[in-house]
């Protein structure tokens, strides 16, 4: 890691592996937080920052009926009865 808190856009790109334009996207998309340090548009990222884009999301568990009562009303009826015993 660098020894400055604040890293360029080609230094952040570096650190997540990525190329300069697709850091450009993740900033656009909000997926990682960039500053402004001049009216031109110069932005900088913190290594913190970086490393919560780096971190996995939760994900949702599999869909069952005992997870959601829809889905529990639409798959234990007596039109589908026949396909319990599959």
């Amino acid at each position: 890691m660098t020894e400055s808190p604040w890293l360029t856009l080609r230094e952040a790109a570096d650190y997540l592996r990525v190329s300069q334009r697709t850091m450009r996207t993740l900033v656009v998309r909000e997926q990682v937080t960039a500053y402004r340090i001049n009216p031109r548009g110069a932005l900088r990222f913190r290594a913190d920052d970086l490393d919560e884009a780096l971190e996995p999301t939760a994900r949702p568990g599999p869909l069952t009926a005992l997870s959601d009562p829809v889905l529990a009303e639409l798959w234990d009826n007596e039109d589908d009865a026949i396909y319990d015993d599959l």
